[in-house]
């Protein structure tokens, strides 16, 4: 790995044969539904959590603590969108645009976006973008699929994508 890397080659290695356990593919997962339901504040956590939101992880703490304190006792509902809103307004327009993409598009569009953005790319060590992109594609072709078959479903296709990743065959991951 270390000879690769001094000498700039690009290279995925195939450690794992579980695909549908890999980070990125969980959080790309998560995305879709909390696009499809964005009032879900453990979805919303679990994005914030991702390298897709852009935010700090020492920031996400401090959203989640603030949100637990403003709960009410009457209301359990976590106000995490609340406190976004206020505290982090570039995560929340990052989360906008991929639900346009979403409503426009379909949930194929919003992976494949998310494959190819160096934005999002960049929250990934460097050692791990080019595996990240590789699986990322992967998944947009798997959400394509769905789609063509099922019609346009942010929630089906997370539904779908779930349940391949609870499925007991692993699947190796794509080159």
């Amino acid at each position: 790995e270390r000879a690769f890397g001094r000498v700039g080659v690009t290279y995925v290695l195939c450690t794992s044969k579980d695909y549908y356990s890999r980070s990125e593919v969980l959080d790309a997962v998560n995305l879709l539904r909390l696009l499809a339901e964005p009032d879900d504040a453990l979805c919303m956590i679990g994005w914030l959590e991702s390298p897709f939101s852009g935010v700090a992880p020492q920031e996400v703490s401090a959203y989640i603590k603030e949100a637990c304190e403003r709960r009410s006792p009457l209301n359990l509902q976590m106000p995490i969108a609340a406190v976004l809103a206020e505290k982090a307004p570039a995560a929340v327009e990052r989360l906008t645009e991929l639900r346009k993409t979403a409503d426009l598009c379909g949930a194929a569009a919003v992976v494949a976006e998310i494959s190819k953005s160096q934005e999002y790319l960049s929250f990934f060590e460097p050692d791990k973008r080019c595996r990240a992109t590789a699986n990322l594609s992967h998944l947009a072709l798997l959400a394509e699929e769905y789609e063509s078959s099922q019609g346009r479903s942010l929630i089906g296709c997370a539904d779908y994508l779930s349940g391949a990743a609870s499925d007991d065959k692993a699947q190796e991951e794509p080159d």
